[in-house]
């Protein structure tokens, strides 16, 4: 008589038990949007659609392609927009969304840094009628994509602001899709992963990663107004900090998911770029320099 050992099967079994029980009774925040990017911008839960700023819809995801003039002044870089998303804290809050860089580096003044995430309107109600900056440069703090040395092909994930923080190493490869993951808990506990793998954290005590500018509005893969407005006397500050790019998906919880529901959310962790990291601490924080192309300062915590 042949023996079978089971005792994998049991072990897949308990695997496929645990992740099961976490994906659904364990969640405690529940889904809020789900922007699937399929052929509409409609939200599959039966909430608002999010409005594109230009780009173009295909069937599977939502296509940046912006153009460089100057002209372009009312911020439609080709990015998203969610207006009233109906958090119940705006500070609270899970964003999961699937993106490909195909720009690392913003044009025409090839700046390495990209906007993927904007907490506070892009600056529009600090926007006087007819003027399109003011230098009030806190509508600058955001999370980017920052391509160190250009013609890499690489970048890393950096939150800009107050407090903020970097993946040690490049994360996000030109070309390829990258599961972004940011939590935001109420404590002001600010969390960026790659996939289901933590890369930073800090406590956001300046609220500088709350939606708390206009209707609660969030801004994907957009640059604000004040790095984005080409006044002669200000150039710096034309630095048009998007790029081309792809968007999968945008999922939206309505609260602070742990390490362990963000595996339970991310299909297939073991195949996105993974690092070794401690789970908490600031380990680099590239400053954004507000007159040269270059990081104005690295800091080690």
């Amino acid at each position: 008589m042949k023996f079978i050992d089971i005792s994998k099967f049991n072990r897949v079994a308990v695997a496929l038990a645990v992740i099961g029980y976490v994906s659904t009774a364990a969640i405690a925040a529940p889904l809020l949007h789900d922007y699937e990017l399929n052929g509409n911008y409609l939200d599959s839960l039966g909430g608002p659609a999010i409005t594109p700023e230009g780009g173009t819809m295909t069937a599977t995801y939502h296509q940046l392609t912006p153009t460089i003039p100057a002209v372009q002044l009312n911020n439609n870089n080709n990015g998203l927009t969610l207006n009233s998303p109906g958090l119940t804290d705006p500070g609270a809050y899970t964003i999961y969304m699937r993106l490909d860089m195909q720009e690392l580096r913003s044009q025409p003044y090839d700046r390495g840094y990209i906007k993927l995430l904007d907490f506070k309107d892009g600056g529009y109600d600090d926007i006087d009628p007819g003027k399109g900056y003011t230098s009030n440069v806190y509508y600058d703090n955001g999370l980017y994509a920052y391509e160190a040395t250009a013609g890499s092909g690489k970048s890393s994930l950096v939150f800009y602001g107050d407090s903020g923080g970097s993946s040690p190493t490049p994360v996000i490869t030109q070309n390829q899709w990258f599961d972004l993951v940011v939590t935001r808990d109420a404590t002001g506990e600010f969390k960026a992963y790659s996939g289901a793998t933590l890369l930073f954290s800090f406590n956001d005590a300046a609220g500088d990663a709350v939606f708390d500018h206009g209707d609660n509005t969030m801004r994907f893969y957009q640059d604000d107004l004040f790095t984005f407005d080409p006044d002669p006397a200000n150039p710096h500050r034309a630095d048009y900090e998007f790029g081309d790019g792809r968007i999968d998906f945008i999922r939206i919880y309505d609260g602070a998911l742990s390490a362990t529901e963000i595996a339970a959310i991310v299909p297939e962790p073991g195949s996105l770029p993974l690092l070794a990291v401690g789970g908490l601490g600031v380990f680099f924080l590239a400053r954004k320099c507000r007159t040269t192309v270059a990081p104005c300062a690295t800091t080690v915590a």
